[in-house]
């Protein structure tokens, strides 16, 4: 159904050639959709301005390249949240997000770390010091109090306005509702959030148990803490094979870390009357569980004994669990291992060896390094990683099949472009039907001045430039817009007036005039509609052609004047920045 109309390039007459878009009108911002601040605007309002941009879509952001197939499509949904009446709501793809992902990580390491030794410490104390001692707390908290509240109801009220991508209504499809946010985050972890930051009196010796109980309940917060692991993880472009083993590694230490826990405070809670390991030590408190905890990883891996002899049952009952899940984990994550490593190295991907063979093709052919480029580009663009043979599963479907999967596909186009809300559904359909899906890339050349008109286009995602005959750039039409309605103004042979050209990867449906008009040749509204279109577009053309003219010759004298005619020429924007 896709097809690559490469590598024509945008070379006007005079050999015009554009390595890369150099756009010469203002870019899609947060200000054109909001109101842009002049220059001498406040510091308060442009600190509101830079909160308000930290909270929108990130353009760099890999989450943002990932989610979305083009940069037309990430401008969209940053005009989307800027219009809505939820704009405040954190976006998932945002840098705020990625700042309150920072946060969290760094939190559950802090949790992870400081969690073990409380409990068996202020218990140790308990037992053979009855004098409570403050400097354990010191040890053990590594944080003040009112640091850690504060930060702790920044996060909870920062979830109440952070918006989460629905996977179910498709990729990248975000929930703005404040509503919704509210419920979801009311029913996951806000009692757990809550329940962390309940204040203690810092003067009770039971301080310990809440401390320890608090970074058990954390542990519940785990999933979240992969989910933000594994984003990190695929955004610096690691496998998701070594990440599973990494998180397996990461779920056994922080196992062998609660049964330290237990290990040490166990057989003192107790209390049997038989001999404790911990007598045996004259280590501070810290160094004292952190001996043990080497001692419980020794067995929880079955890499040998160690100095410290147990005469506690309890602590023997410890190891002996420790034991055995820990040889059970061990052969989970060395079966994980083998088949990471036997999947790489015996059979690639098809989508691998299709690209294999591509490059095979591109040396023997000596294909420029250019095109080497932008083909490669095109088939990751086109099979996003993954290959499949599209002609022969739909050679397997029935005509009707086929169809429902046709406007499946089409939703988004059917949904963008404006014309089709004028049409019944019957009319949409056959022209779905007949549309091809064309891919154009980054500087690929659709159409050009003096062309036949033969072809309508519908923009699915993506950036057209417009450029008039003097090669002086007009406009950009985006998502939803068309072009080449040149040829339903008139039964004669039609001709292009402008020059259009991809400045991103860009997916077009396109049908031609002739089986359009065959759709269509009974609806004469349908056809007044789109001469009287035609004359619209037509209007608005040559008032920017002049506008563009004026602003070109004024710029040009401007150059001229400063003596850098040689230089190339800058449009002057007409917005404040």
């Amino acid at each position: 159904m896709y097809d690559y109309r490469g590598p024509k390039r945008l070379t006007f007459v005079d050999n015009l050639h554009l390595v890369k878009h150099r756009c010469t009108l203002p870019n899609v911002h947060i200000s054109d959709v909001k109101t842009r601040l002049p220059p001498n605007a406040s510091y308060i309002r442009q600190f509101c301005r830079w909160i308000h941009k930290s909270m929108i879509p990130a353009l760099n952001l890999a989450i943002s390249k990932r989610n979305f197939r083009n940069e037309s499509q990430i401008k969209a949904e940053i005009r989307r949240q800027a219009n809505h009446k939820n704009w405040f709501v954190i976006h998932p793809y945002s840098y705020m997000e990625v700042a309150r992902e920072i946060y969290f990580i760094c939190y559950c390491i802090w949790v992870i770390i400081t969690s073990g030794p409380v409990l068996p410490s202020f218990e140790w104390v308990k037992t053979y010091r009855p004098q409570f001692d403050t400097e354990s707390l010191e040890v053990c908290c590594l944080c003040p109090y009112p640091v850690f509240l504060t930060a702790s109801i920044l996060w909870i009220v920062s979830c109440f306005f952070s918006g989460y991508e629905e996977r179910h209504k498709g990729k990248g499809t975000i929930e703005l509702s404040m509503k919704k946010i509210a419920i979801r985050y009311c029913k996951s972890f806000f009692f757990i959030d809550l329940f962390v930051i309940i204040p203690c009196p810092l003067t009770d010796i039971n301080l310990c148990l809440y401390l320890w109980v608090r970074g058990l309940i954390m542990y519940s917060r785990m999933y979240t803490f992969y989910q933000y692991f594994i984003r990190f993880t695929t955004d610096f472009k690691i496998s998701q094979s070594l990440t599973h083993c990494i998180i397996l590694v990461h779920i056994a230490l922080v196992f062998t870390h609660v049964s330290t826990c237990f290990f040490y405070s166990m057989p003192v809670l107790i209390n049997t009357g038989e001999p404790l390991s911990i007598d045996k030590m004259n280590y501070p408190k810290g160094i004292m569980y952190y001996s043990i905890y080497s001692f419980v990883q020794a067995h929880f891996w079955g890499l040998g004994g160690s100095t410290l002899d147990t005469e506690n049952p309890m602590e023997e009952f410890v190891l002996i669990i420790v034991m055995i899940i820990g040889r059970l984990w061990g052969l989970y994550i060395l079966a994980s291992l083998l088949r990471m490593f036997t999947v790489s190295s015996v059979s690639e991907s098809i989508y691998e060896q299709y690209v294999k063979h591509l490059k095979i093709f591109i040396s023997q052919n000596d294909i420029p390094k250019e095109m080497e480029e932008r083909l490669l580009e095109y088939y990751e663009y086109k099979f996003e990683k993954n290959y499949y043979n599209e002609k022969a599963i739909f050679t397997t479907m029935s005509l009707y099949v086929r169809q429902t999967i046709s406007l499946f596909w089409a939703r988004k186009v059917i949904n963008k472009v404006k014309v089709f809300r004028f049409f019944p559904h019957s009319i949409i359909s056959q022209i779905i039907a007949k549309c091809r899906v064309l891919v154009y890339l980054n500087n690929d050349f659709i159409a050009r001045a003096g062309d036949v008109a033969d072809n309508v286009y519908f923009i699915s995602s993506g950036t057209v430039a417009v450029y008039n005959r003097d090669k002086h750039e007009m406009i950009h039409l985006r998502d939803g817009d068309e072009f080449g309605l040149t040829g339903l103004g008139s039964s004669k042979e039609a001709y292009f007036v402008s020059n259009f050209v991809a400045i991103e990867t860009t997916e077009l449906y396109v049908i031609s005039v002739k089986e359009f008009k065959e759709i269509i040749h009974s609806r004469h509204d349908i056809l007044a509609f789109f001469r009287k279109k035609l004359q619209e577009r037509l209007k608005l053309w040559e008032k920017l052609e002049k506008h563009v003219t004026v602003a070109q010759r004024d710029n040009f004298l401007s150059e001229l004047r400063h003596e850098r005619i040689l230089e190339r020429p800058s449009a002057k924007t007409r917005y404040y920045d």
